[in-house]
């Protein structure tokens, strides 16, 4: 394959997980995840998805790290910088009509804070921490020289230190312990596209389906009535449970979609995540707060608030990759020659 070829199933695969995320925000404990052991279950492999698909494709090509790291600057920290000034924009044109208060979300309160709760549009916490995480494995792979061996060695330890700091309640600055604990996911990723068929080999449908529903129903088993949340590194369940539930649950995704292939709508958000990542929350907040006025059934409610922000989230992609690629991890925006 080239690399401007891209993998349909994998467009599903990142269109799905941004639909749970969405899902996730709108519903906040009220309906879809109202039962615990559901919530766990979702929770459970919901954000180790999202690291595990930007694994799939990690690579550092004759130890040019420099190359790396420009190439991660550009497809994260840059659109990360644009969706935190877009949504300061929109919240001080908004607090200049309504008189509302304006919520000043500076990149540097999401880097230096606990957490990015109380923050508007607080799902960018994750550009960043997946940034520092793949800095996290090229320095594995710089100071191993590039050992796989090593490399997951080391991935796992990471992933030890990060499991512990949240549970001694040790926070650090720019979500690295948050990245500490997910590197396992990402390099799990890594280890699917070199070390296993999955990700280029041809399987049948039925196949990859009642894989997916075994591993499924492991991660049901073992995801038990506890929470994790990644975005203050904080997990109830056993270390043993947040990374093996993680990892199946995610694959069953990838089967699942690998069988499905291709879905319009959803793979085209997909292959767009990241701007669908960076405006779906303020369009669920304001969207959320008028459609409450009017709509007191909870089903009915989130139902014709998901439908407005996919809508507005798509009209979103059309815009932005249309004149702000460079902005929104379609092109680079910043390039150094060496």
């Amino acid at each position: 394959m080239t690399p401007k070829q891209r993998i349909d199933y994998i467009d599903l695969a990142k269109g799905l997980c941004i639909l749970l995320v969405i899902s996730n925000h709108i519903d906040l404990g009220e309906f879809l995840y109202k039962n615990e052991h559901v919530s766990s279950f979702f929770f459970s492999f919901r954000m180790p998805l999202y690291y595990m698909l930007s694994g799939l494709f990690l690579s550092i090509k004759d130890n040019n790290y420099f190359d790396f790291v420009q190439k991660k600057i550009n497809r994260l920290i840059v659109p990360f910088v644009f969706f935190v000034t877009i949504t300061n924009i929109y919240s001080f044109i908004k607090h200049t009509i309504t008189h509302s208060d304006f919520i000043y979300s500076s990149p540097l309160l999401f880097l230096f804070r606990e957490n990015s709760y109380g923050l508007m549009n607080n799902p960018l916490w994750f550009l960043f921490s997946l940034f520092t995480t793949y800095m996290l494995y090229a320095a594995l792979h710089y100071l191993f020289h590039g050992k796989k061996t090593y490399i997951y060695a080391g991935t796992v330890l990471c992933g030890c230190i990060g499991y512990f700091l949240g549970k001694m309640h040790i926070n650090i600055p720019f979500y690295l312990d948050t990245s500490l604990t997910c590197l396992p996911f990402v390099t799990m990723g890594s280890i699917i596209r070199n070390e296993t068929n999955l990700l280029y080999g041809k399987m049948s449908k039925s196949f990859c389906i009642g894989s997916a529903a075994i591993l499924f129903l492991i991660t049901f088993f073992l995801c038990g009535d506890t929470g994790s949340i990644f975005t203050i590194n904080s997990y109830d369940c056993n270390i043993l449970s947040l990374f093996v539930t993680g990892i199946l649950g995610s694959t069953s995704i990838l089967l699942i979609c690998k069988a499905i292939n291709k879905l319009l709508i959803i793979s085209y958000m997909g292959r767009y995540s990241i701007i669908v990542l960076g405006v779906h929350d303020i369009f669920r907040i304001e969207f959320g707060a008028l459609i409450r006025e009017y709509i007191t059934n909870v089903i009915i409610y989130e139902f014709i608030l998901m439908f407005i922000v996919v809508v507005l989230s798509l009209l979103s992609i059309y815009i932005l990759k249309r004149f702000f690629p460079c902005f929104v991890a379609q092109k680079d925006f910043i390039y150094f020659n060496r």
